[in-house]
Formats: C-alpha cells, sequence, structure tokens
C-alpha cells in the first residue's frame, strides 16, 4: 500500500485555479481553445459539485466532426449521465479522473458507443497527471491487446466541466463483463441452488475486504490477498455465491501453494502474458493492486481463473520513485509482500519457466521488439501532439522538481517521451539477459 505523508500531500492538492474547488470555477475554456483536432467532450453538472460517491446527474455533448476539427461551439451529440469521482491515490491530484454512466429517457442506465469506440455501460474519464508523457495506460493497454489479449479500448480527448477546461483526458471502458469486454456467460443470479448457479465472475485483487487462506499461518513469504467480487455487483451476491466463489479461490490457491495439477485450476497462457507486461512495464503497483482474474464457470467443481483484463498502469515505465520504479532492472513480482505468492510459485515450476522464456522472446520479435514499442509511443504521442501545450498551460507540471511520484523530471513533453523510450529499451534489455538464462525467479 502507497502511504502518502503530508509534504506530499500538500504538494499534490496544489491545482491552479483552485481546481480542488468544485469544477464550476470561472475560469472559461476558450482562454485556453476554441477549437480542437482531438474530440471534445464537455459535461455540465448544473453548478453540481462532482463528488466520489454518490454519483450526480449531468448532461455530457460529445463534440466530434468528420473533419478532425471540433470547434467549442459546434453542437454536438448529447447523452444524460451520471458521474462521481474515481481512483484511490489520484483522487489526491488536483487534475481529478471521473466515472460515468450514460442513462435513457426513463432513468435507466443503458449500454451505447462513444467515440467508435464498443458499446459499454461503463465509462472512465482518466486525467493524466503524474504521468507526464500522458500516454503510459495507453501504451500499456495497447501493447497487452497486440500480445493478443482483452485490454480496455482508448480514446484521448479535451475534457471541459462547466465552461472550464480540465485537460487532455483518456476516454475507456471500464472493466465488465459483456461480449464487447470480458466475453464470458454472466452468472445467473436468480437461481439459489448451488448446483443450478452458472455462468462468470470477475474478482479484483486491491484494498478490499475478503482475505484469501494462504499462505498458511505462519508462513511470512506473503501476506494473503485482499480480494472482492468485482462482478456481479456486491450487493447481488448471495450468502450461497459468496461461500462458492471463497471456496473456489480457496481451491485455486491451494493447489498452487502445494504445486498439486495446479494447471487444472489456473489458465498458464493468461499467467504467462500477465506476468510479461507487469514486467516489462514494471507496473510498481502490479500484482496487488488493480489486478482482475475471473472464472468463467461458477458451476464446475474444478475452478478455473484467468488474469486480466489489465487497468491502471499510469505509475509503470520507470515513472515512480518508490520501490525502485525507475530503475529499469530488478522486479515487480518480489518487492512486496502484499503480492500474491502465487507468483514466486510460479516462477520456481518448471512448466511456467518454459512457457514464460518462449512466450516472452517470441513477442521480442513482434509486439515487444524496441521498434514496435518506439513506433506505438509515437503513436499515442501524435494523437495528443496537437493539445499538449493546453493541457500543460492548464497543469504547469513539467520541470516540476519534487513532484511526487515522479523519478525523472523533463523539462518538456518531448524530455518525457524520450525518457519513456529510453528507459524501456534499458528494461528490455534487462528482461532479455534474465530471460535468457531463466533467472527471473532467482531473488533480487
Amino acid at each position: 500500500w502507497i502511504d502518502l505523508n503530508k509534504k506530499q500531500l500538500s504538494f499534490l492538492s496544489k491545482g491552479q485555479n483552485n481546481d480542488l474547488q468544485p469544477s464550476f470555477e470561472i475560469q472559461k475554456p476558450n482562454n485556453y481553445f476554441s477549437q480542437s483536432e482531438l474530440p471534445i467532450l464537455k459535461i455540465n453538472t448544473n453548478n453540481t459539485t462532482i463528488l466520489d460517491e454518490p454519483k450526480i446527474e449531468a448532461s455530457l455533448n460529445i463534440l466530434n466532426n468528420s473533419s478532425n476539427i471540433n470547434l467549442l461551439s459546434d453542437s454536438g451529440i448529447f447523452h444524460q449521465i451520471k458521474i462521481e469521482l474515481r481512483g484511490n491515490t489520484s483522487q489526491s491530484f488536483a487534475k481529478k479522473s471521473y466515472g460515468f454512466n450514460v442513462y435513457d429517457n426513463t432513468n435507466k442506465k443503458k449500454s451505447v458507443s462513444l467515440l467508435d469506440l464498443p458499446t459499454s455501460k461503463k465509462w472512465v474519464l482518466y486525467g493524466p497527471y503524474a504521468d507526464k508523457s500522458l500516454i503510459r495506460n495507453a501504451l500499456s493497454y495497447s501493447l497487452y491487446a497486440q500480445m493478443g489479449n482483452y485490454a480496455p479500448r482508448t480514446q484521448f480527448v479535451n475534457l471541459v466541466i462547466n465552461n472550464n477546461y480540465r485537460g487532455i483526458y483518456m476516454l475507456t471502458e471500464k472493466v465488465q463483463i459483456s461480449p464487447n469486454h470480458i466475453n464470458i456467460p454472466k452468472v445467473n443470479l436468480t437461481k439459489k441452488n448451488i448446483a443450478k448457479l452458472e455462468g462468470g465472475y470477475v474478482l479484483e485483487i486491491d484494498r478490499n475486504n475478503w482475505k484469501s487462506s494462504y499462505p498458511l499461518k505462519g508462513d511470512t513469504s506473503a501476506i494473503p490477498a485482499s480480494y472482492m467480487v468485482y462482478s456481479p455487483k456486491k450487493n447481488k451476491v448471495d450468502s450461497t455465491m459468496e461461500k462458492t466463489i471463497k471456496t473456489q479461490f480457496n481451491i485455486f490457491e491451494e493447489h498452487i501453494y502445494n504445486n498439486d495439477s495446479m494447471y487444472n485450476y489456473l489458465d498458464l497462457n493468461s499467467f504467462v502474458d500477465h506476468l510479461i507486461i507487469n514486467e516489462v512495464a514494471k507496473n510498481i503497483d502490479g500484482y496487488r493492486l488493480s489486478t482482475f482474474i475471473y472464472n468463467k464457470d461458477i458451476a464446475n467443481s474444478t475452478p478455473k481463473f484467468y488474469m486480466g483484463p489489465i487497468w491502471d498502469y499510469n505509475f509503470s515505465f520507470g515513472l515512480a520513485n518508490y520501490h525502485k520504479g525507475y530503475n529499469p532492472e530488478g522486479y515487480v513480482y518480489n518487492t512486496d509482500k502484499y503480492v500474491p505468492f502465487w507468483w514466486k510459485k510460479l516462477l520456481n515450476d518448471s512448466t511456467f519457466q518454459n512457457q514464460l522464456h518462449n512466450r516472452y522472446f517470441e513477442l521480442r520479435e513482434t509486439v515487444l521488439s524496441n521498434q514496435n514499442i518506439s513506433n506505438t509511443i509515437d503513436s499515442l504521442t501524435n494523437i495528443c501532439s496537437s493539445s499538449n501545450d493546453i493541457n500543460f498551460k492548464k497543469w504547469p507540471v513539467l520541470n516540476s522538481p519534487d513532484f511526487w511520484p515522479n523519478y525523472y523530471a523533463g523539462k518538456t513533453h518531448n524530455d518525457e517521451i524520450i525518457y519513456l523510450k529510453s528507459w524501456s529499451k534499458k528494461r528490455l534489455n534487462f528482461l532479455d539477459k534474465e530471460f535468457r538464462t531463466k533467472q527471473v525467479n532467482k531473488k533480487q
């Protein structure tokens, strides 16, 4: 867990133009821009403050012209929404992130497609702030998707709330079960008999209330995982379902802990890819926070768990100044006792080691080649380039010497991109050496 000291909290709360105050501040958006190559999202809360909870009613106006030039004065496509603040540590930042749902005229939540993203019920507006490259989340999702996995799709936008320009944001679909996202059948909530329960569920490893049973008491190698049912919602999980899910998770962990037919209970390929993307990005919060794992079939007496999708990589790729996140060498899986014990167990297993070795070097020829990573960084950077100046005018965070949790402070946005590319190459050079000799499981 991250503990923020008073100095960090004081610095994080320093926003320009009283940005920790209600979002209907006096600053006018046309002081920043009148047109944008990025789509513009305009949210009107009727001067109601956006809270952490509950969501408040608002309207969303999307400006996205086919000419690729969007005028702030244009009329667009309107939606009725309910919106709230989102995030944990990120709520300390002056530039907030938001979660919202779209509603129909009967006040019923509905699935919609926004900016050509797949139809979704749950949306996030993530505001890159500590990530001065603006693209670490989008880069991680893109690489993971190119590896052949489902990852949240994204669109960069300029956000305006109550006539206040908020900067460059990343619109993304939230993690959810649906044909467009985690494509598994939803667990059937109407049947009380355990023999008739069917469908899948998603668990989240994070700061949650359920505690796993492994490692056993007296084993101090790791702290039992804190997890919770993410989907279906907690209030739709009855006692029978809760007991079943906890039992299945316990079975899964027991077989890993005892190295007993564990591949009957976990999907080898998804676990390997999850480790690769976490370690390539050196996602310093990886494995223990914002980590999703799902079971496709609650009715199966042999539960099998799959890792993914990935989420929240904003402190990755050399950004963080804690847990040696800035160092292109070393690993994430063994930096913190809150990381589930599974990963060390798996990395001591020859089947997992061989699959990891083969998959990593296969990807190094394609998706994870230096050239493809550089090209992906350039592509994402180019999308935002036309609005970088106004974003950093609104949020003058560049060249800040004491900006938590950043290790590096570039003077310009281009400096941040150069650092990102350089760090990525050094990271891959380290992993090449380690994976080639299968030494990823050695203590660091």
